[in-house]
């Protein structure tokens, strides 16, 4: 049984990786919609008959996914989300973001979509970081000294998109300045620490930029500071892709991701609480990579 079903789902992976990126798909009324036909070529033309009826069997899989939690869902409220649109344009991504999009819809969620023009993509999650009392911002001017001033520019042009589709919704905070980013901020609330990734120079030295912005968010969070160095030319960009505060108030970390001095520091608000992941940079890519395209 679990042979058969790794074969389906490679059939799937072959004839969605055939797909043109820009075929036409969509999510109206709670379903998913793929055009059976697209610059004077059927679906049927691109992958086959055989192909297009998998397909087809896969988007009804899909839509009654969802038509399931919708019907076995109480819904008791009616949550607002917004979804930044996929990074990575495959028409395989595109068809996984309207399938998360129908099933939030579905749970009785109300989903907007954020749409920022930039090669560079928008991170939904890390244009703003979560507080007590509501949403922190910070300006995103050029988080690193050697981005050029155009990529800068996009990433500004991200934090302010975020920034507007909360004030939307009558939600404001404080903008801070600098360009921390919410993967790069991890709260321990039971011990009252926010844990803050911080790249670094050459020699391993901080970005001042970074310490700064830091300090005022700890300040404004009123929680103690620990910085985080992420080593430099490190794999995992963010701070939550080598850590994560689990719901127990367990940390865990690969610890080869940071200095020894900052994991230390973090040893000491664990305590026995503490997981350490024995894998050395560059053996994994993620740890805890969290839902960066959608936030509540």
């Amino acid at each position: 049984m679990g042979a058969s079903r790794s074969g389906s789902e490679d059939v799937l992976a072959l004839i969605l990786a055939d797909i043109p990126e820009d075929w036409p798909i969509a999510s109206e009324n709670g379903k998913i919609v793929v055009s059976d036909s697209f610059k004077g070529k059927r679906l049927t033309d691109v992958v086959g008959a055989y192909a297009a009826k998998i397909l087809e069997k896969h988007i009804l899989d899909l839509n009654q996914q969802a038509e399931k939690i919708r019907a076995e869902t109480n819904v008791t409220q009616n949550p607002v989300i917004v979804m930044g649109q996929p990074q990575e344009r495959t028409f395989k991504v595109q068809l996984g973001w309207h399938a998360l999009k129908t099933q939030i819809e579905a749970s009785g969620g109300t989903v907007e979509v954020m749409s920022v023009a930039s090669q560079y993509g928008v991170w939904t999650r890390d244009r703003w970081i979560p507080a007590g009392e509501g949403p922190v911002f910070t300006e995103g001017a050029n988080p690193l000294p050697d981005m050029n001033a155009k990529r800068g520019a996009m990433r500004q042009a991200g934090h302010e998109a975020a920034r507007r589709a909360f004030e939307q919704h009558g939600v404001r905070g404080p903008m801070l300045k600098g360009a921390l980013e919410g993967g790069d901020v991890i709260q321990h609330h039971q011990s009252n620490t926010v844990f803050v990734g911080i790249e670094v120079y050459d020699d391993g030295s901080p970005y001042p930029d970074h310490l700064r912005t830091a300090t005022d968010l700890a300040k404004h969070l009123g929680m103690k500071l620990v910085a985080v160095p992420k080593k430099h030319y490190n794999p995992f960009y963010h701070l939550d892709t080598f850590m994560a505060a689990l719901p127990d108030g367990s940390i865990m970390i690969v610890p080869d991701a940071t200095t020894p001095e900052a994991l230390a520091e973090i040893r000491k608000v664990a305590g026995n609480n503490l997981l350490e992941l024995g894998v050395k940079q560059g053996e994994v890519k993620i740890l805890a990579n969290d839902r960066r395209e959608l936030a509540t």
